[in-house]
Formats: C-alpha cells, structure tokens, sequence
C-alpha cells in the first residue's frame, strides 16, 4: 500500500478506544507505535529520561507553575521532548499516541492527525471494563484523566488539547466503534 501520511499522530479523550485504535492501525499497516510506555522506555535507554521526565510522566500541571514555566522555559518546538520525539518519528512511518503529536508534527505534510472522541456512557462502560470499578468511579476518573491531559497539552503547546483546528480528522468512536474508525482512518491516510 502507497500511503502519502505515513505518520499517524492520535489524540483523545480517555476511554474512547483512541489507544486500541492506534493498535489495530499498527497490527495492519505493520508500523510501530509510541505511546507513553514506549517513549519512555527509549528516553531510559538513551539517557534523556530526566531531563523530560515530567513530560513522559504527563504530571498534571497547575496555574502557578504553568505561569512560571512559561516565562522562564524554552518554548514551542525547542523543548526537549518535542526534539526527542522529532528524532524517532523521522526514522520510519510510525504511530504516536498522545504526547502532543499534532502539534510536534504541525508542519509536516506526511502526517494525518487524528482525535478520537466518545460519548460519555461509551467511555464509562470502557474505563469500568479495563479498570474493575463502577461507572460512576470510571465517569470520575475520566474527568480527571482529561482535565490532565488538556492542562499537559496546554503546558507544552500553549493550545487547547480537544480543539477541531488542531487535527486533520476527528472522530466519535461511540458513533462508529473502534474497527469503522481504524478503517476509516486508513483509507485517510492514503488520501
């Protein structure tokens, strides 16, 4: 298959199959795929992983310290993570899950960018599912888990996480299920 987009970066909401998305891509185009896990086992391995730990690490960051460090840290594409993740990503068509891979690959045209999004009951009945606990404790847990990932992405990006502009392709998983979205992203991709 000739695809023009050999890079997929994905964003999403928790719980609504963005991961499990991304994996099914890479089992059938055969590309391999950064997620948190990976990235941080190859910033281990070739030493950077202290210098970005709090990025791999995805710490919630508060009003405060968001005000500070923007003043007084590198900005935008510089940072050291983005130019971390720069370096694997040129290597080989691949597949980034989260870390701000929209706005790391902004500029390049061999990149489709995606966010998966869901209805609350579809994401519940997820998190519920993977973690064995109630709806309710999911419905919490996901509120969080999105409150972090929208305060991470705006820490590192100065944008907002969940906002259309920002993505080639945005899709709802609990319209389409998991496997129309894998399928429909593919034939993206080769577009």
């Amino acid at each position: 298959m000739d695809m023009k987009k050999t890079i997929l970066t994905i964003g999403r909401q928790y719980g609504s199959g963005g991961r499990e998305i991304g994996q099914k891509i890479a089992e059938k185009l055969g590309y391999p795929l950064y997620d948190k896990e990976k990235l941080l086992e190859i910033a281990k391995k070739d030493g950077s992983f202290d210098e970005v730990r709090s990025f791999y690490q995805e710490k919630p960051v508060d009003s405060l310290l968001y005000a500070i460090a923007m003043s007084t840290l590198t900005q935008g594409m510089e940072r050291k993570p983005f130019q971390e993740i720069k370096k694997i990503i040129e290597q080989e068509p691949c597949i980034l899950i989260g870390r701000c891979g929209n706005y790391i690959t902004k500029d390049r045209t061999d990149t489709l960018r995606v966010f998966i999004h869901a209805d609350d009951k579809f994401r519940a009945e997820r998190v519920a599912k993977e973690n064995g606990i109630t709806e309710e404790k999911a419905a919490k847990k996901i509120v969080e888990t999105d409150k972090a990932r929208a305060s991470f992405y705006r820490f590192y990006t100065n944008g907002e996480w969940d906002q259309a502009s920002g993505y080639d392709l945005v899709l709802n998983s609990s319209m389409f299920g998991i496997d129309q979205c894998v399928d429909m992203i593919i034939k993206s991709m080769d577009r």
